[in-house]
């Protein structure tokens, strides 16, 4: 059963509310950012370097720590594949 619109902003809510905004958009960056480059085949080279020193810059410039940042990605990640097993359970 597809999960719930509820349960949907529940997951999302704790998410936010256990890493700090800039923390979350880089991370969410990061993770489409890479998707993005990896599918035109550019996520190797100057143009995938250059990506990730922005990033890199960006939580220097946000007072974001490479932990504090780390553990938000693993949580993006953990919460894309809870939504995506609850969306695969038979309804």
């Amino acid at each position: 059963m597809p999960a719930t619109p509820q349960e949907v902003a529940a997951l999302r809510r704790t998410f936010e509310q256990e890493h700090r905004k800039p923390a979350r958009a880089l991370a969410e960056l990061l993770l489409i950012g890479n998707v993005l480059l990896e599918s035109h085949e550019a996520l190797e080279g100057r143009l995938g370097e250059r990506f990730e020193a922005f990033v890199l810059e960006s939580l220097e410039d946000e007072g974001v720590s490479h932990s504090e940042f780390a553990r938000a990605v693993q949580a993006l990640q953990d919460l894309r594949s809870t939504l995506e097993t609850l969306d695969g359970l038979p309804g």
